[in-house]
């Protein structure tokens, strides 16, 4: 897949997640989430070359702006460069 204005593609990681408490966080309160992590699949040769991003990386996003296709058989989250929140290195 080949990404066109700034746009990024990504597949979802789904985690659970460790409150600083110790509480684990599944379920619906991990969906109300506003933000998620993800795996770069594709990046638009437009998207800012000062991230530094390139497929593989993982990377936290805005999942409220995030939009799911279905792309040969495996659902996407397409977001636009904007909605990078941040690179994990």
């Amino acid at each position: 897949m080949r990404m066109a204005n700034r746009f990024i593609a990504i597949e979802k990681q789904v985690e659970a997640q460790t409150t600083k408490s110790g509480f684990i966080v599944t379920g619906q309160d991990l969906q109300d989430m506003p933000y998620r992590k993800g795996k770069v699949i594709a990046v638009s040769p437009l998207v800012s070359p000062e991230i530094g991003l390139s497929e593989g990386m993982s990377v936290y996003y805005n999942n409220v702006r995030a939009l799911d296709i279905f792309h040969d058989g495996q659902n996407i989250i397409v977001i636009q460069e904007n909605d990078l929140i941040a690179v994990d290195v």
